[in-house]
This record gives C-alpha cells, structure tokens and sequence, in this order.
C-alpha cells in the first residue's frame, strides 16, 4: 500500500492545501493529513479546532484520514510507515525551503521521499497568514478557504 502523509499547521486550512490533499489523495493508497506543531508561530485555532476543520473538509475523500502531531515530521513518517511526504509549493521561496527541509528527512528517514506539488492556478499567493489578515480586516474570504473554515474564521474573529 502507497501511504502518504501531507503535513502542515493549517492555520487555516485553504482551497489551496485541500488541493494538494486531493491530489495526494488520487496519487496514493492512504493519505494521512497531519496537522503539525510549530513552536514559532502563534495560532488562531487549536491543534484540535485545525484537525476538525481539516476533517470536514477532506469528508469526502475515503482514503484520507487526519491525525495530529507535536514531534519531528520524519518520526511520524518513520513510526506511521509512510514512505511519501507531499509538499504543496507556491513559488521559488517555498520550493527552496521545501528541497531543505526534504533534505533533512531523506537524511533521517531515508525510505520517506518528499513529492511536491505545485499550488493550482489562482492559489500562489494564497496562505494561511493572509486568509487570518484578510478575515482579522472583515474582508470576505471565502474564494480561499473551504465554506466551514470562512464560518469558523468569521465566528472567531
């Protein structure tokens, strides 16, 4: 079985990212979406708030499951089994930091290599820092995100 894992801290999750599942999800057996901890950044949901916005909105998806995790990517690659880590990139600066960080795992999980996959057409400037911009200033958001996350955003903020 083909196991995939497509990690990321989903603060929101975007049209963008749900993208990149769905295409890991018609290249792989089992896709697992796992939403990461990153001790620098400073997150509008919780680990678990991410993971259920995630969950709706991958519903659809049979082969895609989401799991949570506060560790190093590759021990949860390693200790899942995975053997595919899917990136989503936007542009040189993402896929520079990508071909980094791809280094790293190989080095530490050689039998995991790193997919990336390039953001589709319209979504290139799009993160998760501009959505929570764009929501914190009333602005409408929902041509970035999944209809469940705009409702989540607007009610928090």
């Amino acid at each position: 079985m083909r196991k995939a894992l497509v990690p990321g801290s989903f603060d929101p999750i975007t049209l963008g990212h749900l993208a990149i599942i769905e295409s890991a999800a018609r290249l792989f057996d089992s896709v697992t979406v796992c939403v990461m901890v990153n001790e620098e950044k400073q997150y509008l949901f919780s680990l678990a708030e991410r993971a259920e916005m995630i969950r709706q909105a991958v519903a659809k998806l049979p082969n895609v499951q989401v799991d949570t995790w506060d560790g190093m990517l590759f021990e949860y690659a390693k200790e899942q089994g995975i053997t595919a880590i899917v990136k989503g990139i936007r542009n040189e600066k993402d896929t520079a930091f990508e071909i980094l960080q791809a280094d790293f795992n190989r080095d530490k999980y050689p039998e995991a290599q790193t997919v990336l996959i390039p953001a589709p057409e319209g979504m290139g400037e799009v993160s998760s820092t501009l959505v929570r911009e764009l929501a914190s200033k009333g602005e409408d958001i929902s041509a970035y995100v999944p209809q469940n996350v705009a409702d989540r955003i607007k009610n928090k903020i």
